[in-house]
């Protein structure tokens, strides 16, 4: 292989496959997407590294591959540190299986940033080597195979973090969204009561049942008066029907009315008399059923639906208020 030259046409793959052939020694640095060299002896890789790395007998340190004992023991002085070759072979007490492992991957990850780069440019130098010296070595097609290994993981890993990522942000958003969606009921049912709160208070004051003015209205017998749309909204609308009493309903024309019903408007009753409360439905039906009239008159009268008006006479009937409506 040649001593340099670009790495275009010379991928790091093409150069290894050329130094496995020459069974060539040295280092091979990489001037590309980082500064790198990959060390070789008889054409195997021993150990691929950055230029900025640290100490390797640190970075075993870290690991927890050596201790700073071991180091020191075999570090002499003046050294920039220890022959770690050396220390592998005379100390029992270091897992040289464990620290060859470690390396491949080291040495594996290193070359996995070089893998498919075609920019910038490489050298040889025949007569480099790494100060730690030779602690392990491997044919270069088994470096690149677990280099490719462990860049796929590392995508893999990548990608998964990518999913949990968006995962935590979508819970994120749609939890923003819950809260939000929260704090507009919160405020359109703050709202729907102060509106309620602003309305009118029906006091009795208009001429509605139960008031002075409507006590002085005389009764009057022939076509309906007025009425909201519904005949229930106002408790008077129909001219012609009384205001409540405060006693006993009288005898009406078409049949007297045998049964004490006291329809009560004030705290008090007469004595031996219940309070009964009604509503103004209830109170026009009870005053128009006892002149005789029948549920589709009712209905057509207080201009209702049949059913509303038969729900009134039911619950009428049922408290003994009213008897059948023909």
């Amino acid at each position: 292989m040649m001593r340099r030259g670009p790495l275009a046409g010379n991928p790091i793959e093409s150069l290894l496959d050329a130094a496995a052939e020459e069974r060539a020694n040295g280092v091979i640095e990489l001037h590309s997407v980082a500064e790198g060299r990959v060390y070789l002896v008889e054409g195997e890789v021993y150990l691929a590294d950055l230029v900025e790395q640290r100490p390797l007998e640190q970075l075993l340190l870290e690991a927890g591959l050596l201790t700073q004992a071991q180091i020191d023991r075999h570090t002499d002085p003046g050294d920039e540190g220890p022959y770690l070759a050396l220390a592998l072979d005379t100390d029992a007490t270091i897992d040289e299986q464990a620290i060859s492992a470690w390396l491949l991957d080291r040495t594996a990850t290193t070359l996995a940033r070089f893998i498919g780069v075609d920019e910038g440019e490489y050298e040889l130098d025949p007569y480099a080597s790494h100060s730690a010296g030779i602690l392990a070595s491997w044919p270069h097609r088994e470096v690149l195979e677990r280099a490719r290994v462990l860049r796929a993981e590392a995508e893999q890993r990548a990608e998964a973090e990518r999913i949990e990522a968006e995962r935590r942000d979508a819970e994120r958003r749609a939890e923003i969204e819950r809260r939000e969606a929260e704090q507009r009921a919160d405020a359109e049912r703050a709202e729907a009561a102060r509106r309620a709160a602003e309305q009118p208070v029906d006091t009795g004051q208009a001429g509605g049942e139960g008031s002075p003015a409507a006590a002085s209205r005389p009764p009057v017998d022939g076509g309906a008066g007025p009425t909201s749309g519904s005949g229930v909204e106002v408790a008077n609308e129909h001219a012609d029907l009384p205001p409540p009493p405060d006693g006993p309903l009288p005898a009406d024309a078409h049949g007297a009315t045998e049964s004490q019903v006291l329809i009560v408007t004030s705290d008090a009753a007469p004595d031996g008399l219940d309070p009964i409360e009604l509503s103004p439905l209830e109170w026009r039906v009870v005053v128009l059923a006892a002149r005789g009239m029948s549920l589709a008159d009712l209905a057509r009268r207080l201009d209702l639906d049949q059913a509303e008006v038969s729900s009134a006479v039911a619950a009428l009937s049922t408290r003994g208020l009213l008897a059948t409506v023909g």
